[in-house]
């Protein structure tokens, strides 16, 4: 059966004539645009939806049914290689992003100025911080990112490294200069440091050669 996409047309034609938008008079559509222009009543009707949003949303997130879905949603998609793989990536451009951090520094300074908002913050942190434990998932994975870890040369090389720049005390000896007082006293061949620091401090001319250096120093002298 065909349509008839005249009559149809006409019948479209004549609902919207007689809607109520179509029947208003000029001076109603004007006050519909005067109040929709008005920035003091939509700023006033923007906050009133915001409250009752916020109303609404603490009376769901204070539900028993609420309570039970977020307790038992299905979380194991997070198992997935995939998926931490993609998440790492999305963390790291966000932490990348200069905006990103702007706008997190921001939003820590806003937490932290407002006393009722930090308690509460630190209070769920405490909370859900303990609750990890108490998952024997959490203890598998924390020991086996521990065994990985460790198997790893590189992550040691790294940590050896930082540990080297955070407490590094360079030094300067018959040898050349050293980075650490650790390194200079096993090139020399000692036991311990305490052998290399008392060289250094001794007014004995013999020793005039063993000498601490800033860091700045160092890296002039060590290039």
């Amino acid at each position: 059966m065909s349509i008839n996409w005249w009559e149809k047309t006409q019948k479209d034609i004549d609902k919207l004539a007689s809607s109520k938008v179509a029947t208003r008079t000029d001076a109603q559509l004007q006050a519909q645009d005067n109040w929709i222009n008005d920035e003091d009543i939509q700023s006033r009707r923007r906050a009133g939806h915001a409250l009752a949003h916020d109303k609404i949303s603490e009376s769901l997130k204070n539900s028993r049914k609420f309570k039970e879905a977020i307790k038992n949603r299905d979380q194991s998609f997070r198992d997935d290689p995939k998926f931490k793989e993609a998440h790492k990536k999305r963390m790291q451009l966000l932490h990348d992003d200069p905006v990103w951090q702007e706008n997190h520094r921001k939003g820590l300074e806003a937490l932290r100025s407002d006393p009722e908002r930090w308690a509460e913050y630190q209070e769920n942190y405490a909370k859900g911080n303990t609750a990890k434990y108490e998952d024997p998932k959490f203890w598998t994975n924390y020991y086996a990112g521990i065994k990985k870890r460790d198997a790893n040369p590189e992550y040691h090389k790294k940590r050896l490294g930082a540990s080297k720049q955070k407490i590094r005390k360079p030094v300067q000896t018959p040898l050349g200069v050293f980075e650490t007082q650790t390194d200079a006293s096993n090139a020399h061949g000692f036991n311990n440091t305490e052998k290399l620091r008392h060289r250094i401090k001794s007014p004995n001319p013999k020793f005039a050669e063993y000498k601490s250096l800033t860091v700045e120093e160092y890296e002039k002298l060590s290039k």
